[in-house]
């Protein structure tokens, strides 16, 4: 996450025209699409074999339903 922050910070300081900032920004995109695929595959199952199959499935309820109201006021 700190990487994340890190980039946009940087993102904001370049001029969105120029080369560096799409280059930065691709960079941007390569790092979440890498962080959500490891959350994806390794840290998410983790969580899921610590929780149970019943809790795990109560907070994806709740995470959908959060995602949804995010969502809907966008």
């Amino acid at each position: 996450a700190r990487e994340l922050e890190q980039l946009i910070r940087r993102l904001d300081l370049i001029e969105i025209t120029s080369d560096a900032w799409g280059k930065l920004f691709e960079q941007l995109v390569d790092t979440v699409v890498t962080h959500a695929t490891e959350e994806e595959t390794e840290i998410f199952p983790l969580a899921q074999s610590f929780l149970g199959e019943a809790r795990a499935k109560q907070l994806d309820k709740k995470f959908l339903a959060a995602k949804q109201r995010i969502a809907q006021s966008a």
